[in-house]
């Protein structure tokens, strides 16, 4: 429908596509922020299927520039462009990250996810964005490894308790 407007009428509209982001606020259903959460709160973190699977995380702040970019950009006009981080990191690496950011030694309990959904349920191995639109048009890249935005959503979560409950 956006595209139909934005041909149409000429209305000035982009889509922008986010890829695995996670930070401080964040709600902790997902892989880094679950952890986090349960790491900080004393539970051992939760690794699916041994956690060789790949995902490539991008920290919240590298997301807000880059989608300042694309909402400023005339070149960004009638495109979706990709916001992603294109480097690859294990759930076990995350994971791992989340320990040693919080500076714990709790064990990872391991979980196969045929056990926990079912056999209808099929992780997807691999998953890794194209972001040359976004460098190409915006100049955007990403600037926070998986490592530092772990150690920065962390410290977050120590310095605010209530949402650690």
């Amino acid at each position: 429908m956006l595209f139909g407007v934005h041909h149409k009428q000429n209305w000035p509209m982009s889509i922008v596509r986010f890829f695995n982001v996670y930070g401080p606020r964040q709600n902790p259903i997902y892989v880094v922020s679950k952890s986090v959460h349960r790491v900080l709160n004393g539970l051992a973190p939760e690794l699916y299927d041994g956690g060789e699977q790949t995902r490539c995380f991008t920290f919240v702040d590298d997301v807000i520039d880059g989608l300042i970019l694309a909402a400023t950009a005339k070149e960004a006009i009638g495109q979706v462009i990709n916001l992603g981080n294109p480097v690859e990191n294990t759930m076990a690496e995350v994971v791992a990250a989340v320990l040693q950011a919080s500076e714990s030694d709790l064990d990872i309990i391991q979980i196969k996810t045929s056990d926990r959904y079912g056999e209808v349920y099929e992780d997807i191995p691999r998953r890794v964005p194209s972001v040359d639109k976004a460098f190409r048009l915006l100049g955007w890249t990403p600037r926070t490894s998986m490592k530092d935005g772990v150690r920065k959503t962390v410290s977050w979560a120590k310095d605010n308790e209530w949402y650690l409950e």
